[in-house]
């Protein structure tokens, strides 16, 4: 394999270079194509797709024999290697290459091999965990025999690819994680079933196409989560200074306080956040009210609200973006759906203090049993005797707000600040040419169900701004196998 890779022109050992083990491990000519079988699905699992512009290798120079017969002298280059000098090489996955007890060197090219559970256990040893190594795992694991799981603060890149860790079925307050913390990490496409990535997640931590069956991680200060599902909540409570995006969540975005959070294009069967401070919060979807309590200073655009609401509370107010408002500001959102148990319902939020509220909409709405519809904004103040000292606005401003007029509006109940707008009206003309909304980046007009809803939202959606710039293209890929075979001169 060194002679494949210096004959290439290499200083090391690459994919193709093992790729000739496929004439070296049979004896008989029979077994040649199961050994082929074997060897192309091995090194498949250690290739990945690279941009074009890192797998051209054609500047690599080609060697030659020299006139002496033994020397190996470089086609475009007028230095000589000779036959027994030493060539550097990295021989991918070699046991014990840099940490003991693992394969790989835990470079991003030759990453620590994650293949067992003892793997992922000895991650809690203070030479591997948070020494910054690049791992990847190999195969889905299942933990559940595992009665006292090892405490594991990890630092360094993990990669999943695509592989399970698997936990026995437990509630939620019994879940366990498989990281104690995690900081300065990247953890990418890992699936955790019956278990939680991290109970505290910080400082500069990227979570990238991960999956869990319930929490996804507990606590979270200082992070990225991108393109992540969870069957529950993705932050189990609060979430601080975090960026949030195209995730999908049965339960909810954020479980309890989002502060200085910036969450975009996310997806929720339950609330965006439980409350939100100084918050943007920007195309989002939830079946229950966007904010289940407080928005205070908090920016929100473009949002969908399709309620799905089955709750009792005596005497409980709620709002479709917000319970209430505190010199919060309000764009272009959508409420509609159903809600079933005792509320008392406003379409926008229930109390708006000092805060602006514009060009939004309240859709078909049928309360249930218990609930009763009281406009799209209850009351609005000026300051709230609580909190008159964190005001900063001195006015509501409100502008451009409707409603549908066949809404079952409660007796006594008024549209407060909402233009009631004809059934037939309500279509995306109105929405287009009358409230502005954006309809060629942002919102689409459902057909099917007769109202406006977000082009791109939760897991598999693409950026707005990449979706539809006309100087952005995506990045051509090819395979790292397949190039580097390509180019290998003994292939």
């Amino acid at each position: 394999m060194r002679v494949s890779a210096a004959t290439n022109g290499r200083e090391a050992v690459d994919l193709s270079d093992l790729m000739l083990l496929k004439d070296c491990l049979w004896n008989h000519a029979d077994n040649a194509p199961k050994v082929l079988e074997v060897v192309l699905k091995t090194l498949q699992r250690h290739s990945r797709q690279v941009p074009v512009a890192l797998s051209d290798q054609s500047q690599a120079p080609a060697y030659e024999l020299g006139i002496d017969g033994r020397t190996l002298v470089p086609a475009s280059m007028g230095t000589a290697l000779a036959v027994g000098s030493t060539v550097p090489a990295r021989f991918v996955g070699r046991l014990g290459a840099v940490v003991k007890g693992y394969a790989g060197s835990g470079t991003a090219d030759d990453p620590l091999l994650i293949q067992s559970v003892d793997d992922l256990m000895d991650l809690a040893r203070p030479d591997v965990g948070p020494q910054g190594y690049y791992c990847r795992q190999t195969a889905d694991l299942n933990i559940s025999s595992i009665s006292t799981w090892p405490v594991i603060d990890f630092k360094g890149n993990y990669d999943g690819d695509g592989c399970a860790i698997t936990d026995k079925g437990v509630a939620n307050n019994s879940l366990r994680w498989l990281f104690r913390s995690v900081g300065a990490s990247c953890i990418k496409k890992l699936e955790f079933i019956n278990c939680g990535l991290a109970l505290t997640a910080g400082n500069q931590c990227k979570l990238i196409s991960c999956k869990a069956s319930a929490i996804l991680v507990y606590g979270a200060t200082g992070i990225e989560i991108t393109s992540c599902e969870s069957g529950g909540d993705i932050v189990g409570v609060n979430a601080i200074d975090c960026k949030i995006s195209f995730c999908t969540a049965i339960g909810n975005m954020v479980g309890s306080l989002a502060r200085e959070c910036r969450i975009t294009s996310c997806k929720s069967g339950g609330v965006i956040v439980s409350e939100a401070k100084k918050c943007e919060i920007r195309g989002c979807q939830s079946s229950l009210p966007l904010v289940w309590g407080l928005a205070d200073e908090t920016k929100i655009e473009d949002c969908f609200v399709l309620l799905n609401a089955n709750y009792n509370e005596d005497r409980g107010e709620k709002g479709g973006i917000a319970c209430s408002a505190y010199d919060t500001s309000v764009d272009r959102c959508f409420v509609t759906g159903k809600w079933d148990g005792r509320v008392k319902f406003s379409g926008i939020a229930r109390h708006v203090y000092c805060s602006s509220i514009m060009k939004c909409a309240l859709g078909d709405f049928s309360p249930g049993y218990g609930a009763s519809l009281e406009g799209l904004i209850f009351d609005q103040q000026l300051q709230h005797q609580w909190q008159p000292q964190q005001i900063r606005r001195t006015e509501n401003i409100m502008g451009g707000n409707v409603v549908i007029d066949s809404l079952p509006i409660a007796a006594g109940a008024i549209y407060c600040n909402g233009e009631p707008v004809a059934a037939v009206r309500f279509n995306q003309r109105f929405f287009e040419n009358s409230l502005g909304w954006d309809f060629e980046k942002i919102w689409v007009w459902d057909n099917q169900d007769n109202r406006p809803a977000l082009r791109q939202v939760g897991v598999g959606a693409t950026s707005w701004a990449t979706r539809n710039s006309t100087s952005s293209r995506p990045q051509s890929t090819v395979d790292l196998l397949t190039e580097q075979v390509k180019a290998n001169m003994w292939l």
